[in-house]
């Protein structure tokens, strides 16, 4: 009775057993095909769901690791700030002023006469850091550097003139010129 159909066809000799078999394992192969093309669809579905998962793991991975990023350079920010603050030796009376070129543009910064000395000996740095110009010693502003590298730093290094350097050196001073 299972194939109801298919006996009474051939009962009425409509078609024959061979062609019965035919059509029966055609039918199954159909049915396997259906079977297998929707487990395919699944796999596909599952393997387009994890590959989402997994560009979007990325992608926060990738966010998490730009805002981890952002909070270290501003805590290292702010610790060139507070190492600033804590060293400078910035002095509110001083009236002589020191310039010194940034960016393109010529700044200034009030300085006492020790000051000056030493910032041109070289002993002594500058450094912007916002808006504001600090005078610190040289550990420190090479410090600074290392925390906050877009801090401006003005460095005048004390070098003595090179010997090639001098277009008079091969003019020699007389020992008895009296200026």
């Amino acid at each position: 009775m299972g194939n109801s159909l298919r006996d009474a066809l051939t009962q009425a000799g409509v078609v024959s057993t061979r062609q019965a078999k035919v059509s029966a394992q055609q039918s199954k192969k159909e049915r396997h095909a259906k079977r297998a093309g929707a487990a395919t669809e699944q796999d596909e579905i599952a393997l387009a769901a994890a590959k989402a998962q997994a560009e979007k793991c990325a992608r926060d991975r990738e966010m998490n690791q730009a805002r981890e990023a952002a909070v270290a350079a501003k805590a290292a920010r702010a610790q060139a700030r507070q190492l600033l603050q804590e060293r400078m030796q910035n002095d509110a009376s001083a009236t002589l002023t020191f310039h010194f070129v940034e960016n393109g543009r010529v700044c200034h910064v009030y300085v006492t006469e020790t000051q000056r000395e030493t910032l041109t000996k070289g002993q002594l740095s500058i450094v912007a850091l916002g808006e504001r110009h600090y005078l610190v010693p040289n550990e420190v502003a090479d410090r600074v550097r290392t925390l906050a590298p877009a801090a401006c730093i003005h460095l005048l290094e004390n070098k003595p003139p090179a010997a090639g350097d001098d277009p008079y050196a091969a003019y020699p001073v007389p020992d008895d010129l009296v200026w």
